[in-house]
């Protein structure tokens, strides 16, 4: 199930944690943006290899060679983008929120954000299905 966050919260924390918070956000965004392709029959064999732990990992530990953390950031946009199939989130975008600086500061909010409607969707429909379940009663 995905959860809807709040962004500017998010925001505010991570910069208060020092960009802790930032990681553990970073990986719930790639965690929800897996659970959402794996409910999509289309995408469930690419994204059982889809690792939140990974990603996490690249933009820390792989921060020393500098190459995988903008792998991560554009592998993380794709998935948001596919487990979404948000036509907002062109491949122009990725590329100017995954590496030009100063912009890239939006990157999560916007990850974020196509995540929050995706789940105001799935949850609207989780209620429609439920009703229409208790009318058949």
């Amino acid at each position: 199930m995905i959860q809807r966050r709040n962004i500017v919260v998010w925001y505010l924390v991570s910069i208060v944690t020092l960009q802790l918070a930032w990681i553990v956000w970073y990986f719930k965004v790639n965690a929800d943006a897996k659970n959402l392709a794996l409910g999509r029959a289309d995408l469930r064999s690419r994204a059982r290899f889809w690792s939140p732990w990974k990603s996490v990992l690249a933009i820390t530990l792989g921060g020393v060679l500098i190459v995988p953390i903008f792998v991560s950031l554009g592998g993380t946009w794709s998935r948001v983008r596919k487990g979404t199939r948000s036509r907002a989130m062109a491949a122009g975008k990725q590329f100017l929120f995954t590496f030009v600086p100063l912009v890239n500061i939006a990157y999560m909010g916007i990850l974020q954000s196509e995540l929050n409607k995706a789940a105001a969707k799935v949850q609207s429909g989780a209620a429609v299905s439920s009703s229409a379940s208790g009318l058949r009663l």
